[in-house]
C-alpha cells in the first residue's frame, strides 16, 4: 500500500479542519445555548465564558488550517473549468463571511460580553448566535460544494 498523496493529506485535514469548525459553532449555538436558557433564566456568564475559552484555540486553529490547507489545495490542483472555478469562488466568500464574523465575535462581542449585566449580556448573546447560524450556515454551504464537486 503507498502513502497518501500531499493533495490528499491537504484534503483531509481542509475537511476536518471544516467539521471542527462548524461542529464546534453547531454544538454551541444549536444545542448547548438553547438547553442553558431553559435550565438557567439569567445569563450563565461563568459557562459562556468558559465555552469560549475552551474553544477559542480549536476554532483559530481551524481557521488557519482551513485558509493553509485551501492555499495549497489550489497550488497542487488549479482549478481550470468554470464549474470549479465557481466553487472556488463560492467557497472562498463562504469562508471570508465565516472568518469576518468569527473576528467579529472574538474582537467587539465578547469583549462587550465580558462588561455586561446579566439583561445585557442575554441581548448581546443573542444576536451573537444569530451571527453563529450564519458560520454554520457558511460552512454547510462549503463543505456541500466540495462534496457536490467531489472536491471534498
Amino acid at each position: 500500500m503507498s502513502p497518501p498523496s500531499p493533495e490528499t493529506v491537504l484534503r483531509i485535514a481542509h475537511v476536518v479542519s471544516a467539521s471542527m469548525w462548524v461542529g464546534a459553532v453547531f454544538m454551541a449555538s444549536m444545542i448547548d445555548w438553547p438547553v442553558i436558557e431553559r435550565i438557567n433564566p439569567s445569563f450563565p456568564f461563568e459557562l459562556i465564558v468558559g465555552q469560549g475559552r475552551r474553544v477559542f484555540p480549536a476554532v483559530y486553529l481551524a481557521i488557519f488550517l482551513i485558509g493553509a490547507t485551501g492555499v495549497g489545495l489550489i497550488w497542487l490542483s488549479p482549478p481550470l473549468e468554470g464549474s470549479a472555478l465557481a466553487a472556488l469562488a463560492l467557497k472562498g466568500a463562504a469562508f471570508a463571511v465565516m472568518a469576518g464574523i468569527t473576528l467579529y465575535g472574538t474582537l467587539v462581542s465578547w469583549p462587550k460580553l465580558q462588561l455586561a449585566t446579566a439583561a445585557e449580556a442575554k441581548l448581546l448573546y443573542g444576536a451573537y448566535i444569530r451571527r453563529a447560524y450564519v458560520v454554520f450556515g457558511c460552512g454547510v454551504l462549503g463543505l456541500a460544494v466540495g462534496i457536490w464537486l467531489g472536491e471534498a
